[in-house]
C-alpha cells in the first residue's frame, strides 16, 4: 500500500482495502460487510501480525545489539488501525525477556520484570512506557 504505517517493520496480509486502495478497511462506527472487513482486518493485525512482530524480536536480540535492535521496536503508538497491532504486541512481549540488563555480566529480562530508572540514556517507546503504566 501506498500508506505508510508508523511502524519500523514492514507489515504484509491479506487485508481488505479501502475503496481508494490506499489504506487498509477499518472503523469502529460500520455495519453489514464493511464492520466483516473491518473485523477481518483487526484480526489480521492483532492476531497474527502481532504474534509475528513479538517473534520477529525475539528471534532478533541474538542477532542485532545495541540501538540496532531497538531499532525494530514501535517508538509510538501509530494511527489505528496500525495502533491495535502495536499494543497487542505489546501485551504479547510484556513477560518475554527482550530488555538487555548489563548489571550483573548482563542478561535478558522482561518489562514486566525489569526496574526502570529515570534518566540513563534510555529512553522507552511511548507506546511501551503507555503499556507498562496501566498494569
Amino acid at each position: 500500500l501506498p500508506s505508510a504505517t508508523g511502524l519500523p517493520v514492514h507489515s504484509n496480509g491479506y487485508f481488505e482495502l479501502s475503496a481508494n486502495r490506499r489504506d487498509i478497511w477499518h472503523g469502529d462506527d460500520m455495519v453489514g460487510v464493511g464492520q466483516l472487513r473491518s473485523e477481518w482486518n483487526i484480526a489480521l493485525l492483532q492476531d497474527v501480525l502481532a504474534p509475528c512482530y513479538a517473534q520477529l524480536l525475539l528471534y532478533a536480540r541474538s542477532l542485532l545489539h545495541g540501538p540496532a535492535f531497538y531499532a525494530l521496536w514501535p517508538s509510538s503508538k501509530p494511527a489505528e488501525p496500525w495502533g491495535s497491532l502495536v499494543a497487542a504486541m505489546y501485551r504479547l512481549v510484556l513477560d518475554q525477556p527482550l530488555l538487555r540488563c548489563e548489571a550483573d555480566g548482563g542478561s535478558w529480562l522482561s518489562a514486566r520484570s525489569a526496574i526502570f530508572a529515570d534518566g540513563g540514556g534510555f529512553e522507552l517507546p511511548d507506546a511501551a512506557r503507555e503499556l507498562l503504566l496501566r498494569r
